[in-house]
């Protein structure tokens, strides 16, 4: 993955016009995120047509999914209504299912949630109806679970009917992701070679 991000900056400084800065001035936005094979999430609102060119061509000799999006998580709400929402119901949520240990990383581009626990499928599922009735504007999301990954994306129509939100602080927050675990968290996945390895180095 480190190989690949490395990559990946090199490409959009070389074949963007202005490169990574104007990339993101312009409102660009771009992840890879590990599954089967390697997803690349690219948003532009009005992405070139030679860029864009350059990016299938590399996923194609990478090996990797590229999906362009027109979609962004989170689209009308801050950052900080976001991880306020975040921090203050998910211990409720992670509580409900009878999990203890998950981390989760919002983005733009991706919600990732890693569930710790002995989870399958279906408890994955079932978390991200639960994250859903909090969050609003979630989309897109990947849970990664002992033994596989559930990716799903929504239709910004198919928001679910809110239940009441907790929007005071939590003073015992531990579960959202912070800078050493998101460090500790590229180094695993640049050493993994499957969503297995990924889980067991945790």
């Amino acid at each position: 993955m480190d190989t690949l991000n490395i990559a990946l900056v090199a490409l959009i400084q070389s074949f963007y016009e202005g490169g990574t800065q104007k990339f993101v001035e312009d409102g660009g936005n771009i992840a890879l995120i590990p599954n089967d094979p390697i997803d690349l999430l690219v948003y532009h609102p009005s992405i070139p047509i030679n860029f864009k060119n350059a990016l299938m061509q590399f996923a194609e000799r990478a090996q990797i999914t590229p999906r362009f999006l027109t979609t962004l998580n989170f689209e009308g709400h801050t950052p900080e209504e976001i991880n306020g929402l975040f921090e203050n119901n998910f211990d409720t949520i992670v509580g409900s299912l009878g999990l203890h240990n998950v981390l989760v990383q919002s983005h733009p581009l991706s919600c990732v949630i890693l569930l710790l626990d002995k989870a399958d499928r279906a408890v994955a599922e079932k978390f991200v109806g639960r994250l859903r009735e909090i969050v609003p504007g979630l989309i897109r999301i990947y849970v990664y679970y002992p033994g596989g990954v559930y990716h799903t994306e929504f239709r910004t129509d198919e928001e679910p009917v809110r239940k009441t939100l907790i929007t005071g602080v939590h003073p015992d927050r531990t579960a959202v992701i912070g800078e050493d675990d998101l460090t500790n968290l590229k180094i695993a996945l640049g050493n993994a070679q499957s969503v297995d390895d990924f889980i067991n180095s945790i």
